[in-house]
C-alpha cells in the first residue's frame, strides 16, 4: 500500500530532522502523525523551559541526562529512564542539571505550531 504524501515515513532518524530553538539552549525536532506527535528535545546544561501550559496532553521520558521538572506545582528530579505525564492545561517547567538532558515528548493532539 502506498504511503500518503503527507504522512511520515515508517522509520525516522533524528539526525536528519530539522531542529528549531524553542528557548535559549533548548532545541527540538518533531515527527508527527495525524493524532500524535513525537518531539525530541535537546537541553543544554542549565537550560530553562519557563513555566507554561498548553491544551495538549504531553507524556515523555528522559532519554539522557537529568532535569528538575515542576508539573502542577509538584517538583521532582528526573533522571534517564524516568517518565512524566502532563495533562492539558497544567502549568509546567523544566530546569536541566549540569550535564543537560535529552527528552522525548509525546503530544496529543499534535502541536500545529511545532510542525515543520
Amino acid at each position: 500500500m502506498p504511503i500518503p504524501t503527507n504522512q511520515e515515513p515508517f522509520f525516522i532518524t533524528w539526525d536528519g530532522r530539522p531542529r528549531r530553538e524553542l528557548f535559549p539552549g533548548v532545541r527540538f525536532a518533531v515527527a508527527s502523525g495525524e493524532k500524535l506527535m513525537l518531539s525530541r528535545v535537546e537541553l543544554d546544561a542549565g537550560a530553562v523551559v519557563p513555566e507554561h501550559q498548553h491544551p495538549h496532553e504531553q507524556f515523555g521520558i528522559v532519554v539522557e541526562g537529568d532535569a528538575e521538572f515542576t508539573i502542577g506545582g509538584e517538583t521532582r528530579h528526573l533522571v534517564e529512564g524516568d517518565y512524566y505525564a502532563i495533562p492539558g492545561g497544567v502549568l509546567h517547567k523544566v530546569i536541566t542539571g549540569p550535564h543537560g538532558a535529552v527528552c522525548l515528548d509525546i503530544f496529543s493532539p499534535p502541536r500545529e505550531e511545532y510542525r515543520v
